[in-house]
């Protein structure tokens, strides 16, 4: 009986050390293919990349990748014993998922949008892991490829909610406390002085660094999804609100001790940061007791719970090397759509033979267009025509600057970073927000910014008009361009309204008002085209 025990224990032993033999040799394999696959995904997307780190040098927003790539992938590291558990599952879905990411990327491309560039190539990585290990290693990658989230620059359009909430909590609570203090825009006016809440007081920075941190923490110490999220949540809350006390700070100090005083000066950045170390201490008692908490919960759960068993499925030659060859394949589908896309045509403008805009007539009392600089001294890249003029009622003069494009290609588009509707040396945004022109044919959305500067204190109402359909909103512009390419007209606008803050503003909102109800519809391709 002895005997037998110990040759089916021997003959299971036999099975499990050929088992684990088959995991690290599939793991071999698997190992190689995906490094191939990430060699491709770098070569092959090597523009995309190239755009990112330009980015990360910069601007400090977005300093902290050189703390992000090494902890993620000291993350991926730490889990390969997890991974050596199991074979790799090639996934026909992986790849699937790899060809319609690519050819997201290359539409992405094809229209200049960068940060769904980035975000693609970020899908990518988890989706080269689905297509060559399988679902469960890609489950157990999770968050080591999810951290990498932190460094795509897609938190920048938070910028502007932040400055907002920023400014507004910031006037409230200075005013709550006695001094007083006027609030226009981004702009606080206490009698000593005046503060302006910058793009770099948004708390952008404080923001990501503290989701940086609380992810990470979550991830070594929390074993519970919910509670390990509830912490990162937490950690977003104390951010804000850190940057809410900073801001406060920094007004009451500029009150009580002076507007000269060195803290608010070239010291302000330093008490922000001084303040958001000290806020870490009591998230990091938080997390503590969330952690303490996920343990019993996680002990109450399975309190006689043992260390995970390898995965005893047969073995098998993984990946087989024939899907991986077409992972590569779908990998490379973007890229190949992308350089089939580019004609020489897209190289330059179009023909300057082509048709010539005029602006319209000034209608209902308005005078002009008279031809004339634009004030704002906008800058646009590689536009066929731009068209720039007045229009006068009694005292009230509205300016009017047109960017035409004929067709849009990479590098001329009316969407683009290098497109400027106004000349930030002249200017500094106040303040900013979408309303509606009651233009004849049909009301649409235009993005209003109030400026002061160099240049004066002016209103300005802005929108594009991309394939006949008018949109403040850059994202639909980009999506209205990738419809134009595919049938419809290829034209584009971008339409700018500018007017002096002279005396009362609801008089200069009503100029604007009316002004764009009389000429809103006429300043269209399909009515100044001749």
């Amino acid at each position: 009986m002895n005997s037998l025990t110990e040759g089916a224990a021997a003959e299971q032993a036999a099975r499990e050390v050929a088992a684990s033999a088959g995991r690290r040799g599939a793991w071999r394999t698997a190992t190689l293919a995906i490094a191939l696959s990430f060699v491709a995904l770098a070569v092959l997307y090597a523009p995309t990349f190239a755009g990112l780190y330009e980015m990360w040098e910069r601007t400090d927003t977005y300093g902290h990748w050189i703390l992000v790539l090494p902890i993620s992938l000291y993350a991926a590291w730490s889990r390969r014993e997890d991974l050596a558990r199991l074979h790799p599952d090639p996934s026909a879905i992986g790849v699937a998922a790899v060809a319609l990411i690519s050819v997201g990327w290359a539409a992405a491309r094809v229209i200049d949008v960068n940060v769904v560039q980035e975000l693609a190539v970020h899908a990518l990585i988890a989706a080269l892991v689905l297509a060559i290990a399988g679902p469960r290693a890609l489950r157990i990658l999770a968050f080591p490829i999810v951290f990498l989230i932190f460094v795509i620059p897609l938190w920048t359009h938070l910028i502007p909610v932040l400055q907002d909430h920023t400014a507004s909590v910031a006037a409230w609570s200075v005013r709550a406390i006695g001094v007083p203090l006027y609030h226009d825009g981004y702009y606080l006016t206490i009698p000593r002085g005046q503060f302006v809440v910058a793009e770099v007081c948004a708390g952008l920075r404080f923001l990501l660094a503290t989701l940086c941190i609380t992810a990470f923490y979550a991830h070594l110490h929390i074993p519970s999804a919910k509670l390990g999220l509830a912490f990162v949540a937490i950690g977003a809350v104390v951010a804000v609100v850190t940057n809410w006390l900073r801001v406060d700070m920094i007004v009451l100090i500029g009150h009580y001790v002076g507007m000269d005083s060195p803290l608010v000066g070239g010291y302000h950045t330093h008490v922000g940061w001084v303040v958001f170390a000290i806020a870490l201490i009591p998230l990091f008692w938080i997390g503590r007791r969330l952690a303490d908490r996920a343990e019993r919960l996680q002990d109450e759960a399975a309190p006689s719970r043992s260390s995970a068993s390898p995965d005893r499925t047969p073995s098998r030659r993984a990946p087989p090397w024939s899907l991986a060859v077409l992972t590569l394949a779908a990998l490379a589908v973007g890229p190949a759509l992308y350089a089939r896309s580019q004609s020489p045509t897209d190289a330059g403008p179009a023909a300057a033979d082509g048709p010539r805009l005029r602006l319209p007539a000034g209608a209902e009392g308005w005078r002009g267009p008279s031809a004339g600089a634009s004030p704002l001294e906008p800058r646009y890249v590689g536009p066929d025509q731009t068209l720039s003029a007045s229009y006068a009622l009694d005292a009230r003069t509205i300016g009017v600057h047109v960017a035409y494009y004929a067709s849009q290609g990479r590098g001329r588009e009316v969407v683009n970073d290098r497109n400027h509707p106004y000349s930030k040396a002249l200017f500094t945004r106040k303040a900013s927000g979408t309303l509606r022109c009651p233009a004849s044919a049909g009301a649409f959305d235009v993005t209003q910014w109030r400026l002061e500067g160099a240049g004066g204190r002016r209103v300005v109402w802005h929108w594009f008009e991309v394939g006949g359909v008018a949109t403040s909103n850059p994202y639909v512009a980009k999506v209205l361009q990738l419809r134009s390419l595919v049938g419809g007209d290829p034209a584009a606008l971008s339409v700018t309204l500018s007017t002096e803050v002279a005396g009362d503003r609801a008089a200069t909102q009503t100029a604007m008002e009316a002004f764009c109800q009389t000429h809103g519809s006429a300043l269209a391709l399909a009515r100044m085209r001749p």
